[in-house]
């Protein structure tokens, strides 16, 4: 396991580091304004994309996971309803853009967005059958290879042209060159060649079975897209750039928790049926998430005292004070996070979907009002209590199927809450 979170944790820091230092330099470079109506865009995609994910990342961890032997037949299906899938999201891209009163220009940049998106949800969707069958290596080479690409493209648009539009084109370019590298191990991973079956009857069935997972995966990136569209209709697009320049770190933080799944769920799928090691396993994913959220949210916590050398635009410089409250979110979201893979493996994905959307219109409906009083500010309050009302949602259901959660994790809910209140007594 040691070897496996090694490989990932590289792959995980190539993943950020290029794209959080691309975003940082596109904001220094542009300032809140525009930073912030390219950052809408871009949630836009990132949330139009959810149709192609559908979530077949948890899933095939799960079931090749369970049954390695049958990873070609699995890939096959899977590849056939993503395709069908792709073209159906074409269609949604095109009305959405008819439809919303975006001008021709935005039209074109939301459009290359979004292939950059998809691109990236297929080598994702290669990538999870190399975690599943334990080639964590293979994905850290690719990893590193189409990351650097990405920055090294995306920077040179950036620098060379003022135009969004060439950088978004050098951000596909990037992708494609990426999808091609990953494809070509991933046909060396399977001894067979994965042929993608394009039976509509085969990918409705596919589609039917993985529903509950692509529900889940499309909350949990609405979760973390909502809160850009609710600040720039509500605060316009100049807040959404300063809000945005301080969440480009929480998002790459919030990479974590897939990787950790990746290394536990196939795991703890081969568990059931052993009570001891089920527990065992889940007792130490419960901890490494609370571990990584406390340096996490130390690393928050200092980051407002160098926000000058982050953003050197006097228009970014009120990202400093939401620093802190994105690292208490990422401590109670990394717990929630920890408590869904269980409920995953215990097939409760149906209830993590519900719970999930249930948390999800909390906090939109916190975040107007909220909002409205405590300026950008407002949305991470609404996302701390949705969070912890998703979290408690997860303890009492996996303590109703008969596993008893640790009890440490009451403990660092209230440590966490007392941090958040001490410092919000501080800062008034």
């Amino acid at each position: 396991m040691k070897r496996g979170f090694l490989a990932l944790l590289v792959s995980l820091i190539a993943r950020i580091g290029s794209s959080m230092l691309l975003f940082v330099l596109i904001a220094r470079e542009w300032g809140a304004l525009r930073f912030g109506e390219f950052m809408y865009l871009f949630s836009i995609a990132a949330v139009l994309v959810l149709v192609c994910e559908f979530g077949f990342t948890q899933q095939i961890l799960r079931d090749i996971g369970r049954s390695p032997d049958s990873a070609g037949e699995q890939m096959r299906a899977f590849l056939g309803a993503k395709i069908w899938l792709t073209l159906l999201d074409l269609i949604f891209v095109v009305l959405f853009f008819l439809f919303s009163g975006l001008n021709l220009a935005s039209g074109v940049l939301l459009g290359l967005l979004f292939v950059a998106a998809a691109l990236v949800s297929y080598s994702d969707f290669l990538f999870a059958c190399y975690r599943a069958l334990g080639r964590y290596e293979w994905e850290t080479i690719v990893t590193v290879q189409g990351n650097v690409l990405y920055f090294i493209a995306g920077a040179l648009a950036l620098y060379l042209s003022e135009s969004a539009i060439l950088l978004a084109f050098a951000l596909v370019l990037a992708r494609v060159l990426q999808l091609c590298l990953t494809a070509r191990r991933f046909y060396h991973l399977i001894d067979t060649p994965v042929r993608p079956n394009l039976d509509p009857r085969s990918a409705m069935t596919v589609i039917r079975r993985s529903l509950p997972f692509g529900a889940d995966v499309a909350a949990a990136a609405i979760y973390v897209n909502a809160d850009a569209l609710i600040i720039t209709h509500v605060l316009g697009y100049t807040a959404n750039g300063v809000y945005q320049a301080a969440a480009r770190f929480y998002q790459g933080a919030c990479q974590l928790p897939p990787i950790f799944a990746s290394l536990f769920l196939p795991r703890m799928a081969r568990d059931q049926g052993d009570v001891k090691q089920f527990s065992a396993h889940m007792k130490m994913l419960y901890g490494v998430m609370i571990v990584a959220g406390v340096f996490l949210l130390a690393a928050f916590f200092l980051m407002p005292y160098g926000i000058t050398y982050i953003y050197n635009d006097p228009s970014l410089a009120a990202a400093a004070a939401l620093f802190p409250w994105f690292g208490l979110l990422l401590c109670i979201r990394f717990i929630a996070a920890a408590q869904g893979i269980s409920v995953t493996v215990m097939n409760g994905q149906t209830v993590r979907v519900l719970l999930t959307c249930i948390s999800l219109f909390v906090m939109v409906f916190l975040a107007v009002p909220l909002l409205e009083f405590f300026g950008a500010r407002g949305v991470i309050l609404a996302s701390i209590v949705a969070y912890l009302f998703l979290s408690c949602s997860f303890w009492y259901w996996t303590r109703r199927k008969g596993v008893l959660p640790p009890r440490f994790l009451a403990s660092a809910h209230l440590g966490f809450l007392g941090i958040a209140a001490a410092y919000a007594s501080y800062t008034h």
